[in-house]
């Protein structure tokens, strides 16, 4: 994920975030992939409702406390593996998020396949960000890389 800041036509802020990576980590790879199972749609209501506690607890606690806890919902069966799907989504998401500038004004821009702007779209409104700036537009991922590309032609071009 990468979070760019323009103004006036220019790049002036740039970070990068290893959210997807992470998400990819935990969910096939570490203790809590016994927990996860991918989910089938994020309209569903126990699901969005997982999604957006996790939002929510990115701010309240501990990032380490907080993933294993979904460990033991699963060991306790409070809570499903599509469940905590949602819930790592949401997390993870509304970790990065924190990041945001508090002040932003502007427009936001989200670029990637549908699954994966539909979350980051719902956390923007989870955490009020939504309501503070004046749009969020959705864009193809492969709009993004062939106009980027074309405006690096045009200003190597002699």
């Amino acid at each position: 994920s990468k979070h760019i800041n323009i103004k006036h036509g220019k790049a002036v802020d740039f970070k990068t975030y290893m959210t997807g990576e992470l998400f990819s980590i935990l969910s096939e790879k570490s203790i809590l992939a016994e927990s996860i199972e991918k989910g089938a749609n994020l309209q569903l209501p126990e699901h969005f409702d997982n999604f957006k506690r996790g939002v929510e607890d990115a701010a309240k606690g501990n990032i380490l406390h907080q993933l294993f806890m979904i460990r033991t919902s699963d060991l306790f069966e409070k809570s499903s593996p599509e469940q905590n799907y949602y819930y790592l989504s949401g997390f993870l998401i509304g970790t990065e998020l924190q990041d945001f500038p508090p002040h932003f004004k502007g427009n936001i821009i989200l670029a990637g396949e549908q699954i994966l702007t539909a979350h980051y779209y719902a956390a923007l409104k989870i955490l009020g960000i939504e309501d503070k700036i004046n749009n969020i537009f959705i864009k193809n991922p492969d709009e993004i890389i062939i106009k980027g590309q074309y405006e690096i032609y045009q200003r190597l071009k002699p």
